[in-house]
């Protein structure tokens, strides 16, 4: 392995797993994550993700589900939520899939053209709608939830 595995953990963006692995078994990435945890707790997920094109920040959203919910149905109700966004000022589409090393856990995409785009569609719904999403991604399913924003394009904030 030479400097460039570690070039491109400082950016990742796997093809396949297996660069992940290959860049964990490298001598690399002992002293990577020492100076990562200096400052962060590491957490790995893996998922076959793909920024909604055009985005400048997604919503990213971690569900953990519950036992014997159906994942695979889980992340096709993705396909609800894009149809609800679709001709929101600003939204970019959806991306979701199953965690790679977690069966329980689910990740999805949501590009936005700003943080502030996605707080104006909040802000415009009818609670029909916001509880219609809810009913689609709470409830029994659903174990836990998180919501964050992630700049992936320019000064997309405030986050």
């Amino acid at each position: 392995m030479s400097g460039d595995v570690l070039t491109n953990a400082r950016r990742p963006g796997w093809e396949t797993l297996a660069h992940h692995k290959r860049l964990v078994a490298s001598p690399e990435y002992g002293p990577f994550v020492e100076e990562i945890s200096a400052f962060a707790s590491l957490s790995r997920i893996h998922a076959p993700l793909t920024v909604p094109s055009g985005a400048a920040v997604v919503e990213w959203v971690s569900f953990t589900l519950a036992p014997d919910t159906d994942r695979v149905g889980f992340v096709g109700r993705a396909r609800v939520l894009e149809d609800e966004l679709r001709g929101a000022r600003g939204f970019h589409g959806v991306s979701s899939a199953g965690v790679i090393e977690n069966e329980s856990a689910v990740v999805a995409l949501v590009g936005w053209d700003s943080v502030q785009a996605h707080e104006d569609w909040k802000k415009g719904q009818h609670p029909d709608v916001t509880k219609r999403l809810l009913d689609v991604f709470q409830g029994k399913d659903v174990a836990n939830a998180s919501v964050w924003h992630v700049v992936v394009d320019g000064e997309a904030g405030p986050v």
